[in-house]
């Protein structure tokens, strides 16, 4: 008999909680065995009551091994089977023993997921605000310039013990000036060689030992619109060895250029 009367008794009638159900072996989808689509999936329609999802069906040779099914449609003994045509069609075996069968949730979803529910959105919405004012207070950034030169010029041999000198040239192409620019050493390079002295003199020092960006970091002032500055660095080779480094250039954000350093200490 179908449900009637007003929709608070229909819907007082419907199960709820944990019904009997399928699992479909091609989509995966779960639903309840009381639902419009069955017998079909509600996802992809395929049938989900048919030869290849029960027990009885032999994969392997297409056949059913279930005794009762093999005497009523084949009359042969009890230790034959039955060959089946098609195992994906439709059928309404009173032997079918579902490998799919399972168990599905149906009704007014758990307060347990409710409260969660809420919870995820209210903690969704406190991280958009969040990301939103962190984008409204950063404070502006500075435009990394594009047009910048750098070189460098060494000797390509030094005795050891003899003080040499590093030339760093970098020019502003662009008409503004230029944030704080760094000058990076990578490293290891003074374990071979002493630091004897810079000009003009940094306005500060950094050592970093992290990954890729190990090294001894040096800044500088700006650079003023279509600017140009030398950097002279002065070192002493202290051992006989092939130095094969780099000298890089470096501002806020980004790297401006880098250079081989490739001597000869004798």
């Amino acid at each position: 008999m179908s449900a009637t009367g007003p929709p608070s008794e229909v819907a007082a009638a419907e199960p709820t909680g944990l019904v009997a159900g399928y699992r479909c072996r091609h989509c995966h989808t779960r639903f309840a065995a009381t639902h419009p689509s069955f017998p079909r999936c509600p996802g992809c329609q395929k049938f989900v009551i048919t030869c290849r999802n029960c027990h009885w069906y032999d994969e392997k040779f297409y056949e059913c091994t279930n005794a009762i099914v093999v005497r009523s449609m084949a009359t042969l003994s009890d230790s034959a089977t039955y060959r089946i045509q098609d195992p994906d069609v439709y059928t309404s075996c009173q032997e079918h023993n579902s490998k799919v069968a399972t168990t599905v949730r149906v009704g007014p979803t758990p307060r347990w997921a409710s409260a969660l529910l809420i919870l995820a959105s209210v903690g969704a919405g406190a991280l958009a605000l969040l990301l939103g004012f962190s984008l409204w207070a950063r404070p502006p950034q500075v435009a990394v310039p594009t047009q910048m030169n750098f070189l460098i010029y060494y000797p390509h041999e030094v005795e050891q013990g003899e003080r040499f000198t590093v030339e760093c040239y970098v020019r502003n192409m662009e008409a503004r000036p230029s944030p704080p620019v760094w000058l990076r050493f990578q490293d290891g390079l003074f374990e071979r060689i002493d630091l004897v002295g810079i000009n003009p003199a940094p306005k500060e020092e950094v050592i970093r030992g992290f990954l890729n960006s190990r090294g001894r970091y040096f800044r500088f002032d700006p650079l003023p619109a279509n600017g140009a500055a030398t950097i002279r660095v002065s070192m002493v080779g202290h051992e006989m060895k092939h130095v094969n480094t780099t000298i890089s250039l470096q501002v806020p954000g980004a790297t401006i250029g880098e250079k081989p350093l490739k001597l000869s200490i004798n």
